[in-house]
């Protein structure tokens, strides 16, 4: 057993209590209810020649509560919105998060109000 494992469960008893609960719907499957940390990233891209400023969601999650890994078509609900996983530069809409494995950050777009 490592030095740091006492420390990350203590992070991730933090990090558990930091977070809100989301919906999490798969393109082909039910919605499933878990907890994620929220933020926001602001990305800069570019249509054509003209340089875009694009504000994704951050969602990250412990990997474990996933039925799978994410993917494009997946959807996110969280306070009566409805945000479709997207990465503004076409890029993966998830990223592992940490250094341990265990959480991940998913990108999505706000799609509007939920239904």
């Amino acid at each position: 057993m490592s030095i740091f494992h006492p420390g990350r469960a203590i992070l991730n008893e933090v990090a558990a209590a930091a977070s809100e609960e989301i919906i999490f719907t798969p393109q082909k499957g039910t919605g499933i209810v878990i907890r994620a940390r929220i933020g926001e990233k602001l990305f800069k891209t570019a249509q054509g020649n003209v340089p875009v400023n694009m504000l994704a969601r951050r969602f990250i999650v412990f990997k474990n509560d996933l039925p799978g890994f994410p993917g494009k078509g997946d959807t996110i609900t969280w306070k009566e919105r409805t945000y479709k996983l997207s990465h503004p530069d076409g890029g993966p809409v998830w990223r592992w998060h940490g250094n341990d494995g265990t959480s991940i950050a998913i990108y999505a777009i706000d799609f509007g109000t939920a239904q």
